[in-house]
């Protein structure tokens, strides 16, 4: 942990690109849009899923939008979320619903070399005791959803009031936990936006071997190969765009529905 700290400060004190964002998080001044393009969030990847499923939204009429994140463990992420939420709703004149999804008990026993068991650790990610009903308490609109995802996943529709989803944060790590969470775009073209904003957390680093035949990977190749129409696509140049590059950047994706009936709409 000492020599993990001493190495976000040498980072930062040697970087000044990262020096200016990591200030700019602590002294939140600009428009969110100014400090979107600078990474000045906790989660530039939430921030920049979100104002851009608010602007699409808006863009096609929606009064609403949800953005989703699979894999809340201590909370941390679904608080960033709900923020910038907010944020983005007032500045668009849109409502932005905001939905975390876990079991609660953090990762499970896993024999499936599909799950990248040699890396994930089982119990890593619990909520903890309580849990729940801590995180829920520091939320003020955010809706917290504990259980298998398997069973938890397509409930979310059968609410009357449910905006249809233009972002999803996928953090879950293993294979089929993150199979599981893509059957959330089994669902009517009335649920979600024509193209949905996509950042999986778990498709990247040093040392984990990440690759197309386990993990998160696998999961977005078979979803790909079992429809045809729609995919999972990898937003190719994405970091070329951005004024500063950072890794979230390789786990930028996008849903698209191509028989969505908005798919095809100018401007959109």
């Amino acid at each position: 942990m000492f020599e993990r700290n001493i190495e976000r400060l040498l980072k930062v004190f040697l970087n000044p690109q990262i020096a200016v964002k990591h200030i700019w998080r602590r002294i939140p001044v600009g428009s969110i849009e100014l400090r979107e393009r600078f990474d000045a969030f906790e989660r530039p990847s939430y921030a920049w899923g979100i104002i851009n499923a608010a602007k699409l939204a808006r863009n096609l009429g929606h009064k609403s939008v949800s953005v989703i994140e699979f894999g809340v463990a201590e909370g941390y992420g679904l608080m960033d979320m709900e923020k910038t939420a907010m944020a983005a709703g007032k500045k668009y004149g849109i409502e932005i619903q905001v939905y975390g999804f876990d079991v609660g008990t953090g990762n499970v026993v896993s024999n499936d070399f599909r799950d990248m068991p040699y890396y994930w650790r089982p119990g890593d990610y619990n909520m903890g005791e309580g849990g729940m009903q801590k995180i829920s308490n520091k939320l003020k609109k955010a809706e917290l959803i504990v259980g298998d995802v398997r069973n938890t996943v397509r409930k979310i529709y059968e609410r009357r009031d449910f905006a249809p989803i233009g972002f999803i944060s996928f953090d879950l790590g293993f294979y089929n936990n993150t199979k599981d969470a893509l059957k959330i775009f089994d669902t009517d073209d009335k649920n979600v936006l024509p193209r949905v904003l996509c950042y999986f957390d778990d498709v990247m680093g040093d040392g984990t071997c990440h690759n197309e035949f386990t993990g998160e990977l696998l999961a977005i190749k078979e979803f790909n190969n079992n429809h045809d129409d729609q995919k999972i696509a990898k937003v190719n140049g994405f970091s070329i765009n951005r004024i500063i590059k950072s890794p979230w950047n390789e786990g930028i994706y996008a849903l698209h529905r191509f028989r969505h009936a908005d798919y095809n709409r100018f401007g959109a």
